[in-house]
């Protein structure tokens, strides 16, 4: 028992080469799934919510602002409100 803990002790690190990814903010349905746990909702509540988030957001083509970028976001608000 003592050679697997002196073995593991000395074993060498592993360093990557690669820097280390800066952690990504949560996706959109996943802030939902939290914040419906958070409020103690029924599974089949978060379910059925997380599923007409979805529909949504494919029907409308709708894109998170980080990804679709300052521009294309502010032609789809003047888009929206008919200028």
């Amino acid at each position: 028992m003592t050679e697997v803990i002196e073995r593991e002790a000395t074993a060498p690190s592993v360093k990557s080469d690669m820097p280390a990814a800066s952690p990504q903010p949560p996706r959109l349905l996943d802030q939902m799934r939290d914040r419906i746990r958070v409020k103690h909702y029924s599974l089949s509540t978060e379910k059925t919510y997380l599923y007409w988030v979805r529909f949504f957001v494919r029907w409308s083509g709708w894109a998170p602002p980080r990804t679709a970028g300052a521009p294309t976001a502010a032609a789809r608000a003047r888009q929206e409100v008919g200028e």
